[in-house]
């Protein structure tokens, strides 16, 4: 997998060879495809023993591919991309033991969410739901902050991720322009909500998410110079694309995630360096928002101002009741799981357990959650909120390097926050969104101990030096041991940390 990330020419095959995919409209051929990418990746981890962060790049690729398995109503497992999570997760730690710092308390980040497991209907189908639909997000998340946990990370390595990412969506996109309606006959649909017909025939939600998330990647990609293709050409026009493709599902909140996360690192950025290279991310932030907004007027254009009318939150309703609704009724729901953790306070619910209860507390229908922290409080209770200070205490335990290191930490920061504001309006139904949340605990410096391939012609002057320093202390070992006992062997070079 490494070596088709790291070479252009394979990594651009390849990305046509995924966009092949998307044209698979059969359940059965789509469940083959997952079971092969979790099986090929299982081999290579182990094959190569995880050394260039194998566990995680496969993570990413099916964290895409679980949306296309998906629309295709795929006979693979519906949580693929949390299975993998925790299976090559799980894998990752027994190979990178000394690539990171060990994490007690992910662990017991996880054992929290167990108990709750006790008070549920105890119906199999209902107690199957709570295991498989609510409790492995969590339980991802969990093995993440230990295997992320301080693990050392260089930019190579941050732009593998993000090609990681980028290389499946071409299935996504290819699948969606087969399945969806055609743009001539847009403007003839009044649209105010949602739209199926425009997402592959799936829920547009999750097709935004997914559509914002490439598209941040790609606006961090190009912004700081990180080169994803070949070509720079088929990075703007995909960046483009994918926008527009995620305006067109008419949900809102996972396509402007993005844009919303770089605007708040570009302000930490100016108050935590101060520097010339934080008043350029201002003029990043510029850029992005121009751009975000001239795609927006594009894709009004197209659908007769209807998109204007749905980010103005009109409704069904709107033109009878004058009422407007910019937040999809995720607040009532949001106050409808605190209400339930009042009552429940201890232990919480049960996983899944908050869905019917949600009708009975005064929500309109027995509707799923979409604001995963408040979905913990209710299903979880008091030992809910004790994983969420966890989460909270790991994270900023780790070592911040906004100076040294200010891109890659501007990177991990901004994923976090598409991670954290998509968890706020579409929980964990996506296994990428658990994965952004879980990489922000990793260290970024340059340690040649761990580097790739391409990480070697990056960092090519600090891979010489410890070329270098290696063969000095192979050199020094024999006279080490022909020294007489006691007597201490001067040297003038020390490891790199």
């Amino acid at each position: 997998m490494i070596k088709i990330l790291e070479k252009d020419h394979l990594f651009l095959l390849f990305f046509g060879l995924f966009g092949a995919l998307g044209l698979i409209n059969s359940p059965t051929v789509s469940a083959v495809l997952g079971f092969s990418v979790l099986i090929i990746g299982a081999i290579d981890i182990i094959y190569n023993e995880n050394k260039s962060g194998e566990a995680h790049l496969y993570i990413c690729i099916i964290g895409v591919l679980e949306l296309l398995l998906r629309m295709n109503k795929s006979l693979a497992l519906d949580q693929i991309a949390k299975y993998a999570i925790i299976i090559f997760a799980g894998m990752g730690l027994f190979y990178t033991r000394k690539r990171r710092q060990s994490n007690a308390l992910g662990l017991l980040f996880i054992l929290l969410y167990l108990p709750s497991l006790m008070v549920i209907d105890t119906s199999f189908e209902m107690w199957t739901r709570g295991i498989f639909f609510n409790i492995l997000g969590p339980i991802g998340l969990g093995m993440l902050l230990m295997y992320f946990f301080q693990y050392q990370m260089n930019s190579i390595d941050i732009r593998n991720i993000i090609r990681a990412v980028v290389l499946p969506i071409s299935s996504v996109l290819v699948f969606l322009q087969t399945n969806s309606l055609s743009l001539n006959e847009i403007e003839d649909i009044d649209f105010t909500a949602s739209q199926t017909s425009l997402s592959g025939n799936f829920g547009g939600n999750q097709v935004s998410v997914l559509m914002g998330v490439v598209a941040g990647l790609l606006l961090y990609a190009v912004f700081f110079g990180i080169k994803i293709f070949k070509f720079r050409i088929i990075e703007y026009g995909l960046l483009g694309y994918c926008i527009i493709r995620g305006l067109l599902t008419f949900s809102r909140g996972g396509i402007t995630a993005p844009f919303v996360a770089f605007a708040i690192i570009t302000l930490v950025s100016f108050i935590r360096i101060r520097n010339l290279q934080a008043f350029k991310k201002g003029i990043y932030l510029f850029v992005g928002a121009v751009l975000f907004y001239l795609f927006f007027l594009l894709v009004n254009s197209l659908t007769g101002d209807s998109l204007e009318r749905r980010y103005a939150g009109e409704t069904g309703s709107t033109e009878k009741t004058g009422e407007r609704d910019y937040l999809s009724g995720r607040d009532q729901i949001m106050f409808i799981d605190l209400e339930i953790f009042a009552d429940n306070f201890l232990i919480g619910v049960g996983p899944g357990m908050a869905r019917p209860l949600r009708y009975y507390y005064g929500f309109s229908d027995s509707v799923a959650a979409h604001v995963e922290f408040s979905r913990v409080l209710a299903e979880h209770g008091l030992l809910g909120l004790f994983s969420l200070i966890i989460y909270v205490i790991i994270m900023f335990s780790r070592k911040k390097r906004w100076v040294s290191f200010s891109n890659e930490t501007f990177f991990l920061a901004f994923v976090w926050w598409i991670g954290f504001i998509n968890s706020n309006h579409n929980a964990f139904r996506l296994g990428i969104t658990v994965f952004f949340l879980g990489i922000v605990v990793s260290k970024i410096n340059v340690n040649p101990k761990y580097f790739t391939k391409g990480a070697r012609k990056h960092y090519k002057k600090e891979w010489e030096e410890w070329l270098t320093l290696q063969q000095k202390t192979n050199d020094a070992a024999p006279k080490i041991a022909e020294s007489a006992p006691g007597k201490k062997l001067e040297t003038n070079f020390t490891f790199p940390r």
